[in-house]
C-alpha cells in the first residue's frame, strides 16, 4: 500500500514537472512572437518610445536643435535622435527628401508647405537693419531713429536734401543692401512693410552672415538686413563691435523716444518684440513640420516639448520665445491631433 502511494506521488511529481515545462515553452514562444509582450502597459500604448526621432534643420538652427535634443533626452533617454542638415534646397525637394522626418523651417519655406503636413509654430526671430559706424547717417540713425518714410527714401536713393548735404553728396546715392545666405525672407518682409518692390533695392546676397557683416563694414554707404541674433554677440548680448542696429522711429515723430529705444542688448530687443513694441512686420516665424496630419505620437510629443520646456532653450541661441497665447493655440492643435491617434 505504501509503495502504491509512493509510486503515485512520483507520477504526479513528474506530471507537474512536465506541465511546467510545457507552460515555460509556450510562454517563451509567445514572447518571441510578440516582442512587446514584455513592455509595460504605457509602453504598449505609446510605441513611439522605441522609435528614432529624425530632425532636418539648417546650419543656422543646428546649435538650437542640439540643445533641444539634449534637453529632450534628459526625460526620454531611450529615444535615439538623429540630426541632418539641409541648405539651399527648394521646398519641393526638401519635402521629398524628408520622408517621415521632422523638418525645422522658417517663413522662407512655410508658405510652400502643402496641407498634408502638420505645421507647428515654435519660435520667432527679429528682423533688423544694420549699419557700420562709418555710415554717413550713423549719428541720425542712433540719435533720432528712422521713420518708415525716411527708411524708404534712404533705401531707394531718394535721400532728403539735408541728408545729402550732411553726407557731402550733391546727388542722391544708391545704397547697397546686403543679406546673408537664404535670407530673401527678411528682404520680402521689409519691402512689403515699406511698400516698395524688391527691384527698388540694390540687394547683394553674401555667402555667410559673417560675410554680410564684413561687407557692411567695408562699404560705408550700405545697410545689412538680417535676423536680430546675427547683429548681436551671443556671449555679451551686445551689438557686434562697429555695428549698430537701425533704430526705428515707430511713430515717425522725428525723435527716438524712450519707449522706442530698446536696442541696448539682444535681450532687451527680444523682449520688445515679444511684447509687440517692435514693428510687427519685423520678425520671422519658425515652424516644425511633420508629414501626415496627424503626425505620429513621437512627433507630437517632441513638438509639445519644444512648446513647453524647450522654450527655455531659445533665448541662448538668439531665438525669441512665443507668447503664452500663441503657445496655447499650438498646444491645443497638438492635443486635437493626439486625440485622433
Amino acid at each position: 500500500m505504501f509503495l502504491h502511494f509512493k509510486q503515485m506521488g512520483m507520477y504526479l511529481c513528474n506530471s507537474s514537472l512536465f506541465l511546467f515545462c510545457i507552460l515555460v515553452a509556450f510562454t517563451c514562444k509567445s514572447s518571441v512572437d510578440n516582442p512587446q509582450s514584455g513592455l509595460n502597459e504605457s509602453s504598449t500604448q505609446h510605441d513611439y518610445l522605441i522609435d528614432t526621432l529624425k530632425v532636418l534643420c539648417t546650419q543656422d538652427q543646428l546649435q538650437l536643435v542640439l540643445h533641444l535634443k539634449e534637453a529632450y533626452q534628459e526625460c526620454h533617454d531611450e529615444i535615439p535622435i538623429e540630426i541632418a542638415l539641409y541648405e539651399g534646397v527648394a521646398s519641393e525637394e526638401l519635402l521629398s527628401q524628408a520622408g517621415n522626418d521632422l523638418i525645422l523651417v522658417s517663413d522662407l519655406y512655410s508658405t510652400f508647405i502643402p496641407g498634408a503636413y502638420c505645421q507647428i509654430n515654435y519660435a520667432r526671430d527679429g528682423l533688423v537693419g544694420i549699419v557700420h559706424q562709418s555710415h554717413p547717417f550713423y549719428r541720425e540713425i542712433l540719435e533720432t531713429g528712422l521713420g518708415k518714410q525716411q527708411l524708404t527714401l534712404l533705401l531707394t536713393g531718394g535721400n532728403s536734401d539735408s541728408w545729402k548735404q550732411a553726407a557731402g553728396y550733391e546727388q542722391p546715392r544708391e545704397i547697397k543692401v546686403f543679406t546673408g545666405p537664404d535670407e530673401s525672407m527678411p528682404c520680402k518682409k521689409w519691402v512689403k512693410f515699406l511698400g516698395i518692390e524688391p527691384a527698388d533695392l540694390r540687394m547683394v546676397a553674401t555667402a555667410s552672415f559673417q560675410d554680410m557683416i564684413d561687407s557692411v563694414c567695408k562699404v560705408p554707404l550700405s545697410i545689412g538686413l538680417c535676423c536680430s541674433r546675427h547683429a548681436y554677440d551671443q556671449v555679451t548680448r551686445k551689438e557686434i563691435e562697429g555695428i549698430s542696429v537701425i533704430r526705428m522711429d515707430c511713430n515717425a515723430n522725428g525723435m527716438l523716444e524712450d519707449k522706442e529705444n530698446f536696442y541696448a542688448d539682444l535681450d532687451e530687443l527680444q523682449r520688445a518684440i515679444w511684447l509687440g513694441k517692435y514693428p510687427c512686420h519685423s520678425y520671422i516665424n519658425y515652424y516644425i513640420l511633420a508629414k501626415g496630419n496627424p503626425a505620429n505620437m513621437l512627433h507630437l510629443d517632441f513638438m509639445k516639448f519644444v512648446l513647453t520646456e524647450g522654450q527655455q532653450n531659445l533665448p541662448a541661441e538668439g531665438f525669441i520665445k512665443l507668447n503664452t497665447h500663441t503657445i496655447q493655440g499650438e498646444i491645443d492643435k497638438i492635443n486635437r491631433l493626439q486625440a485622433i491617434l
